[in-house]
């Protein structure tokens, strides 16, 4: 979790309920107010509770990093992620505890579609003209600590801007995709597609207070919040590096 935090003189730690040290990251405020920080943790938190953790001025001592991570790649002890350095894309997502390439080509890639369609796509049910895909300007690794590294890329199509921030966790089985987007064109759609590489795929998409299986077959569902993908994963040697 992420919390806006006041002023810090860099000796501070951050510790739990029982005493004990959590490891703490320092990241980029949100707020435009000089002298604020934020703070980034993983929280562990019981079902249906709560646990309290402070912030103490004591000297922290060196922290193992169990991130490894550069300009194209984050690694822990669950995933490597690799990025092209040339097109912005997820080059590789290797899931090491199962052994298996999560996708069966590039991921994350931003495609711009066609869509002639109007404000509500009356019966349109499947956008799959490609007019285009975005081109990465720049990629970097833009946060690097005890908690969290994020990769940072950067692309433009036209008149339009995406950034995308890979986020992996030291201690966490997850990887978050934050995507913002300035989006100028017309007539046009944006899609990220995530190839992923599995057989027999199924789809459990949210719908209100429950959730429901889908057909995967191209066609546009409805997922509100949440889509889940399972099936069975191909087996392929590791690119290497």
């Amino acid at each position: 979790m992420e919390l806006e935090f006041g002023s810090l003189t860099g000796e501070e730690v951050l510790l739990d309920d029982e005493d004990c040290q959590v490891p703490l990251q320092t990241v980029r405020p949100r707020a435009a107010t000089r002298g604020r920080h934020r703070l980034c943790f993983v929280a562990h938190l019981p079902a249906m509770g709560y646990r309290v953790y402070r912030v103490a001025s004591r000297r922290s001592p060196e922290v193992d990093r169990s991130l490894q991570a550069d300009d194209s790649s984050v690694e822990n002890d669950h995933f490597r992620l690799s990025v092209d350095p040339e097109t912005g894309f997820v080059a590789s997502l290797y899931d090491k505890e199962r052994q298996i390439e999560v996708f069966g080509g590039p991921a994350a890639r931003p495609v711009v579609l066609e869509d002639p369609s109007d404000t509500w796509s009356h019966d349109v049910v499947r956008f799959d003209d490609e007019a285009g895909s975005f081109s990465a300007e720049r990629i970097r690794l833009v946060e690097h600590g005890p908690v969290k590294a994020v990769l940072r890329v950067e692309s433009r199509y036209g008149s339009s801007r995406l950034v995308q921030d890979f986020t992996v966790y030291a201690a966490l089985d997850r990887i978050d995709v934050n995507v913002t987007v300035d989006w100028r064109e017309q007539f046009k759609a944006l899609k990220l597609r995530f190839p992923v590489d599995l057989d027999l795929v199924r789809a459990t998409c949210e719908i209100p207070y429950g959730s429901i299986e889908r057909e995967v077959d191209g066609a546009e569902q409805p997922g509100q919040g949440g889509i889940e993908l399972s099936g069975i994963a191909r087996r392929r040697e590791r690119p290497t590096a």
